[in-house]
């Protein structure tokens, strides 16, 4: 019997190119073949060999660059689990305890001043998604002043290594009935969302990890999007 080595990959440059290959590959076949009776055991198995290489620590965090010193969670809901960073826990609180004066109105400010445009980077596969950016480099001060305030305390108290501003960009997102988006992972795991119920009639729910989120109206919670994460909303 010939008896090999396990592949042991060191340098980060050689694991970055081969989660890219396993990637392109998970990507290319959840796009294509989403319906296809086997594409779950292929992409499970996919993943279980990415975790057996030692690239991730979880089969569904089919993620390119990774810093992989940074903690791993795919969903922390402070309702559930206590956020371990103040500074984190605090921005989640100041964003439900202004979400009635501040968030909500901006939110309806952005239906009214016809601010949303179809998400640009081809996700959904059916039906529509829809983006409204208040900060993108800079706050759009001018229709989400009391949201830009709250922005701008977050960035102050939210942990960070240089003196670069923490929050890159915030959006509203609304998504249409009968729109499917399909699984997909941020390229990478060094940021962390804050996702905020606005409104949520249909109950729509996301899948990401192992876990569910089903956004609750006026509630937040982290997210790490480089776990696998897909959306459908119903019909109705």
């Amino acid at each position: 019997l010939a008896c090999h080595e396990p592949l042991v990959l060191r340098e980060n440059r050689t694991r970055t190119a081969m989660r890219r290959v396993h990637v392109s590959f998970m990507e290319w076949l959840v796009r294509h073949h989403r319906n296809h009776p086997r594409r779950p055991q292929l992409a499970a198995a996919i993943g279980e060999r990415l975790l057996r290489l030692g690239l991730v620590s979880h089969p569904r965090q089919w993620s390119e660059v990774l810093n992989e010193q940074l903690s791993s969670f795919a969903l922390l809901d402070p309702k559930l689990e206590p956020i371990p960073w103040p500074g984190v826990a605090s921005a989640l609180q100041w964003l439900e305890g202004n979400f009635t004066a501040a968030v909500q109105p901006a939110f309806r400010r952005a239906i009214q001043k016809k601010r949303f445009r179809e998400h640009g980077e081809g996700l959904h596969l059916t039906g529509l998604w829809e983006t409204a950016y208040i900060s993108r480099g800079k706050c759009d001060v001018k229709n989400f002043r009391e949201v830009c305030g709250l922005l701008k305390a977050i960035d102050q108290v939210w942990p960070k290594r240089s003196s670069t501003e923490a929050v890159l960009e915030s959006r509203f997102a609304r998504l249409h009935p009968g729109t499917v988006v399909v699984e997909h992972t941020a390229d990478t795991n060094q940021r962390i969302k804050i996702h905020c119920g606005v409104e949520n009639p249909s109950n729509v729910t996301m899948d990401i990890g192992d876990t569910k989120l089903t956004w609750e109206v006026g509630r937040c919670y982290l997210v790490d999007d480089s776990y696998a994460h897909e959306i459908v909303s119903k019909e109705t």
